[in-house]
């Protein structure tokens, strides 16, 4: 049942974003073609842009707007009342469209990394680029491991912090919804509230440890005497990151999950 419930959720966000994303990688390649036709100072050319900026927004509204509304609508809405009747747990249905939305934000993140090659990769000299990667990894002692190392890291951070501010908007609406008037309104407090508490506590943290700031990581790089000494550092500083994302996106869930269990009040 938890693979049907995610089946369903995916299916309804790819009817809205696929049309989507395909518009986004034609207009991407439209502007890539104008640029190797040297018709980058056409007004055509600054229409088209225009027109792939727009998109490129809309796009990432669309990504916050479908996540608000595909768990406000299924869980607390009229909808919940057919949802809830379903044999499966509530954190089961929490996670089906927490999972929707994490795949639907990587592939929107994908779309734009290839919309931005699309436009600039036929200027761009791939090798010659490739050559001066090789040339600073050799200049600082590093290894094609240890890019391997901290691009695997810094992918598994962003994967993290995406699913963190996935939940992380849930769990305000699952607040907001408490509330027994202007519940929308109250959910966009709720959020600004867990915001500010997050945004506190780290400052507290950070001044009481002397860590996670800019100042403390710049001097650990500087001791070390190649970028190689340095990836343990890196990595491990971006681990525990993740890991602390991680464990935020379980406490909201499980706050979520009990305030659905608890105190739901659908409309």
């Amino acid at each position: 049942m938890f693979g049907k419930l995610c089946k369903l959720e995916l299916r309804y966000m790819m009817r809205n974003f696929l049309p989507l994303w395909g518009i986004v990688l034609v207009l991407a390649a439209l502007n890539g073609f104008a640029i190797s036709m040297d018709l980058d100072s056409n007004v055509t050319f600054g229409l088209l842009l225009m027109a792939l900026v727009g998109v490129l927004i809309a796009m990432v509204v669309l990504c916050i707007v479908l996540i608000v509304q595909r768990f406000y609508n299924g869980l607390l809405k009229s909808e919940g009342y057919l949802m809830f009747t379903l044999p499966v747990k509530t954190g089961a249905l929490i996670l089906s469209k927490g999972l929707a939305a994490l795949v639907v934000m990587v592939v929107s993140g994908v779309v734009g990394v290839l919309a931005f090659v699309l436009v600039v990769g036929r200027e761009l000299a791939w090798s010659d680029l490739a050559e001066a990667v090789v040339y600073l990894f050799q200049e600082s002692g590093a290894t094609a491991g240890d890019l391997a190392i901290i691009t695997i890291v810094t992918l598994l951070l962003m994967l993290a912090a995406v699913a963190f501010n996935i939940q992380m908007i849930y769990l305000a609406q699952a607040i907001g919804h408490m509330a027994s008037n202007h519940r929308v309104g109250m959910s966009a407090l709720a959020y600004l509230a867990i915001a500010m508490l997050l945004s506190t506590l780290g400052d507290l943290a950070s001044n009481l440890l002397g860590l996670m700031n800019e100042d403390y990581l710049l001097n650990v790089l500087l001791e070390y005497d190649t970028l190689a000494e340095a990836v343990p550092t890196i990595a491990g500083a971006e681990l525990v990151s993740a890991a602390l994302y991680l464990a935020g996106t379980v406490i909201f869930f499980l706050i979520t999950r009990y305030i659905l269990d608890t105190r739901l009040n659908l409309d």
